[in-house]
């Protein structure tokens, strides 16, 4: 995703930027990374909006809000290091 970032910055129609988000995209796409995945989906949309691909663009972002409604599943599920750290510390 930062690659894309970097590519985008310098040229806006630098297919290069194009193309590492949609690696990001296949990289994160079997994993449970919602976060990851729903800013990879929103980046690429925001990309092609920009160089006026309105139709791609909204694709992807309506990828990415689909994914929002999965991530409270997830982290809901998840535990973070400090509340395992807590109750850990419940038990000694």
């Amino acid at each position: 995703m930062i690659v894309g970032r970097i590519l985008e910055a310098r040229n806006i129609q630098e297919t290069a930027a194009e193309e590492a988000f949609r690696a990001a995209i296949n990289e994160l796409a079997d994993t449970q990374r919602i976060a990851a995945r729903i800013r990879a989906h929103e980046l690429l949309g925001r990309h092609l909006l920009k160089k006026g691909n309105t139709r791609a663009g909204d694709e992807e972002l309506d990828k990415a809000r689909r994914l929002s409604h999965q991530a409270p599943l997830f982290s809901s599920s998840a535990i973070s290091a400090n509340n395992e750290n807590d109750e850990a510390s419940k038990l000694n």
